[in-house]
């Protein structure tokens, strides 16, 4: 769930919040996050009848009262705030506009700060969205939402042109809203409280507050548009929580590590703009990046299956340029390596999913070929770890790679094994060109592509790159299987270690929801395949 209270104006003070009131129990895991990040002092139920002055009133979409009523029995603070969710999908509240909404908080002696349109709901927001900047609902559209289909296609340039020519319409095709107010406004009143903490160049500017999925357990990302531009020039990356810190200070020291041992690809990273700390939350602003995601190119029903081919050429060359330049060492393939590398994952991985004969195969087969080539001449490379089509957007053929938080426990230089990269890229996005969207699609795919004959063009040219990769970077390609396993296997663990962390693993079944286990299962079946005697 994206942290709402980013958005919220007039609550950074160096006293912290002294009293928050809220409309109902039934939200009060709303206010985790704020409770957890902001501390304030007292929080107060909407029955509790209090009298002490309220800093921030927060009317929940489960709120029965009436706004004016909510408003008027409530004691304010002298630059006491206001955040208010309106479901207009609840009985009686159809016609509750955000101009009527607004005009009750004026009659109030409210003044607006901010107006969201939120998508899909309250209860799982992925994006709010400024009303007072419709080009972000074009972009959005644009950047974030599948067109996998001509019929998709053409609605949604439908959709583009109707925003964009009548944006009043946008009050009644969103059913969800947010208002954020303040009692009485000061000279320090920004549109959204967050943007205290940030330099003054970036004052006056709407932002787009989004969900990033599971990485929304890490931070938010929030997409600032300025007036005039149709798309937005920065992104603010802001830690969840302050235990969860250490992933954006990761991201900052790593994103600096690697941009100092390129050359020309250093343009391909979004740029550092500045670092800053919002009540102990670190958080810094990125150049955003040119161009549609990746994920929306690939799937787009209008990319041409040459265009995607040639996509993946350039993705791989990329890779392959960026893994040579961050190549911290050459050694000697040995047995320390293997059990530095290799044999603790495997025991990680027994240790959590327990043992099944063909894991124990697989096992037994990878170590035999891994010491068959001690000796071998072997790369050591940095590792982005999530080199996917979602992290990375294409601008008529120029990349930007996003995401750098390198959440792993391994080096300090962050030295690890190449191949490791382009063999996730080519995976994912063969799910993307085959339209491979579900988890039994995905493990055939896979399959197919990695352990049957090269049966169609997409296959042919994910074997190319992978031999060209290995042989510019001088790597025996027996090496390939094995890489393969270290992979999946790494992937597998982390992601497990990963939702632990965040309360999502079902101990009933500890493989449901990691979308990668499903991989390595594919290869412990087929390992005689892998690991041909």
């Amino acid at each position: 769930m994206a942290n709402w209270w980013f958005l919220t104006p007039n609550i950074h003070n160096p006293a912290r919040l002294l009293n928050v009131k809220t409309s109902a129990e039934v939200a009060d895991h709303r206010l985790d996050t704020l409770k957890r990040s902001v501390k304030p002092k007292n929080v107060f139920s909407a029955q509790d009848g209090s009298d002490e002055p309220i800093d921030l009133l927060c009317s929940f979409e489960d709120d029965q009262t009436p706004v004016e009523g909510r408003l008027s029995e409530t004691k304010f603070a002298e630059d006491g705030a206001l955040y208010l969710e309106v479901n207009r999908l609840q009985s009686g509240r159809l016609l509750s506009s955000p101009k009527r909404v607004l005009a009750k908080l004026q009659n109030a002696g409210f003044e607006e700060v901010g107006l969201y349109f939120v998508f899909p709901n309250f209860r799982n927001p992925k994006i709010y969205l400024p009303f007072h900047h419709p080009k972000s609902v074009v972009w959005y559209l644009d950047n974030m939402i599948w067109q996998d289909s001509v019929l998709k296609a053409r609605l949604f340039s439908g959709l583009r042109w109707l925003f964009s020519s009548k944006p009043d319409l946008l009050t009644w095709l969103f059913p969800y809203f947010v208002v954020t107010a303040v009692k009485k406004p000061s000279a320090q009143s920004e549109k959204f409280d967050l943007a205290k903490s940030l330099d003054r160049k970036y004052a006056g500017s709407w932002p787009a507050l989004l969900h990033n999925g599971i990485d929304a357990g890490n931070r938010n990302v929030m997409f600032l548009f300025s007036e005039d531009e149709d798309v937005p020039k920065q992104v603010i990356k802001i830690s969840s929580s302050v235990e969860m810190n250490h992933t954006t200070e990761n991201e900052i020291q790593v994103k600096r590590k690697v941009m100092g041992k390129l050359k020309e690809q250093a343009k391909n990273i979004p740029a550092e703009l500045e670092t800053f700390e919002y009540f102990g939350l670190r958080g810094h602003v990125e150049g955003a990046a040119a161009g549609k995601l990746l994920t929306l190119v690939l799937s787009n029903a209008r990319t041409s299956q040459e265009k995607k081919i040639e996509i993946l050429r350039e993705v791989a060359g990329w890779i392959t340029e960026f893994d040579l330049q961050t190549t911290s060492r050459t050694v000697d393939w040995s047995e320390e390596l293997i059990e530095q590398y290799l044999t603790p994952k495997f025991e990680q991985y027994s240790s959590i999913f327990g043992e099944s004969q063909s894991v124990t195969l697989l096992f037994d087969k990878c170590l035999a070929a891994a010491r068959e080539l001690i000796g071998s001449q072997f790369p050591l490379t940095h590792v982005h770890h999530d080199f996917a089509p979602w992290n990375i957007y294409y601008d008529n053929g120029e990349l930007t790679v996003i995401d750098w938080e390198f959440d792993r426990d391994v080096r300090d230089d962050h030295a690890g094994f190449p191949l490791f990269d382009l063999l996730y890229f080519v995976t994912y996005w063969h799910h993307m060109v085959g339209k491979l969207y579900s988890a039994e699609l995905e493990q055939e795919g896979f399959k197919k592509m990695f352990l049957s004959p090269a049966s169609n063009i997409f296959s042919v040219t994910a074997e190319e790159v992978i031999e060209a990769y290995l042989l510019r970077m001088e790597i025996d390609p027996r090496f390939k299987p094995i890489l393969m396993v270290y992979l999946w296997l790494e992937q597998t663990v982390y992601q497990h270690k990963r939702r632990a962390k965040l309360n999502l693993v079902d101990p009933a079944d500890l493989k449901k929801g990691n979308r990668v286990v499903k991989f390595f299962d594919t290869l412990a079946q087929e390992a005689d395949i892998l690991f041909p005697d």
